[in-house]
C-alpha cells in the first residue's frame, strides 16, 4: 500500500507540473504585421534558439509576418541578378 501511495504523488507532482510551462499566446501572422515590436522581439528568442524555438507557432508566423511585409513592400517584384 505504501508503494502505491508513493506513485500516486509522484504521478500527481508530475502531472501538475507539466502543466505549469510558461505559455505565451499564439499570435497571428496579421497581428505581426501589425505589431512591430513584438515581431522583431519574436524573431530575435526564434534565432538566438532555433533548436527548440524554430517550429513554435509564434516563430513560424513572425517570420511569415516579416517575408510577406517585405513582399509587399516589393510589391511583389524580384530583383533582376546582378551580371557581373
Amino acid at each position: 500500500m505504501n508503494k502505491i501511495n508513493i506513485l500516486a504523488v509522484v504521478a500527481g507532482v508530475a502531472i501538475t507540473m507539466s502543466g505549469c510551462a510558461k505559455t505565451e499566446p499564439v499570435q497571428t501572422v496579421e497581428w505581426f504585421k501589425t505589431h512591430e515590436t513584438e515581431r522583431k522581439e519574436t524573431l530575435k528568442k526564434c534565432e538566438d534558439n532555433p533548436g527548440e524555438l524554430q517550429a513554435t507557432p509564434n516563430c513560424i508566423n513572425a517570420n511569415e509576418a516579416r517575408q510577406k511585409l517585405i513582399w509587399s513592400s516589393r510589391k511583389g517584384i524580384v530583383p533582376k541578378p546582378i551580371k557581373f
